[in-house]
């Protein structure tokens, strides 16, 4: 049974995931968005594409791993950062990173930058938004689904899995896959940093982080490639040579 507290929590994480989606999207012009979104294809990308799927699966695993060993390794570790509290003044910022920041400035970024000549930015910045919703919408349902109390208080009922390290995740998942490992492992690193922050606040235990980042990696690697194996699939070009009465002519056919 859901109490008035936790209505109004669900009410705001649902809200903040919806309001992310339509900000990216009015930041973007809809041709864009929508000529080539397949968003079926999308939702079921974390099942269906080999590296989000191998993500699920991994994750899923080593989630199980840490709950079935929490007396050996994780209540000892939780322990162990909530009473030296490692991070010092510097666990705010992980607090900060989690709550969409880095996903809000990328997909604004992309944006600006598309203004700016880089023909990519409106895509790249709708991935990010639609990776940060997809996650951010499973993180919730799966916290209202589990109802796992609080490290802090066991009748704050929303424990499982933790949302500022999916949307961490979320976010590092997009940037590793478009931009490479050069930007890749700076950003896991902050997604990191974030669901270390959040056990280090005495917030979440460590299966919670592990789910989040299970769940940021897998949705957004899942539209990542999803999307790629759209436009792969939906634009082509092929040259024909056809024989005329006074010579030869070549025609093309692009697909899209």
């Amino acid at each position: 049974m859901l109490l008035s507290s936790d209505y109004h929590s669900l009410r705001h994480q649902l809200v903040n995931s919806v309001f992310s989606l339509v900000l990216g999207l009015g930041l973007l012009p809809a041709s864009t968005v929508h000529a080539e979104w397949d968003w079926k294809a999308e939702l079921k990308g974390p099942v269906t594409q080999p590296v989000a799927r191998w993500t699920l699966i991994a994750g899923t695993g080593l989630t199980l791993f840490v709950l079935g060993t929490e007396d050996q390794i994780g209540h000892p570790f939780e322990k162990s950062l909530d009473q030296h509290r490692p991070l010092g003044e510097s666990h705010k910022y992980g607090d900060l990173l989690g709550q969409m920041l880095p996903n809000a400035l990328y997909a604004g970024g992309m944006a600006v930058a598309q203004w700016a000549g880089f023909q990519k930015g409106y895509e790249d910045a709708a991935l990010m938004v639609i990776a940060t919703a997809y996650s951010g919408a499973v993180t919730t349902v799966m916290k209202y689904a589990i109802r796992e109390g609080r490290p802090y208080d066991g009748k704050v009922r929303e424990s499982f899995p933790s949302g500022h390290t999916s949307t961490a995740f979320a976010f590092a998942g997009i940037v590793a896959a478009e931009h490479g490992w050069l930007y890749g492992v700076p950003a896991m690193a902050m997604a990191t940093f974030v669901g270390v922050s959040r056990i280090n606040d005495h917030k979440h235990y460590l299966k919670d982080v592990v789910a989040g980042a299970t769940v940021g990696l897998s949705c957004s690697l899942g539209v990542y490639y999803a999307r790629q194996e759209e436009k792969s699939g939906a634009l082509g070009v092929q040259i024909m040579p056809q024989a005329l009465p006074d010579g030869m002519a070549v025609a093309g056919l692009w697909r899209f």
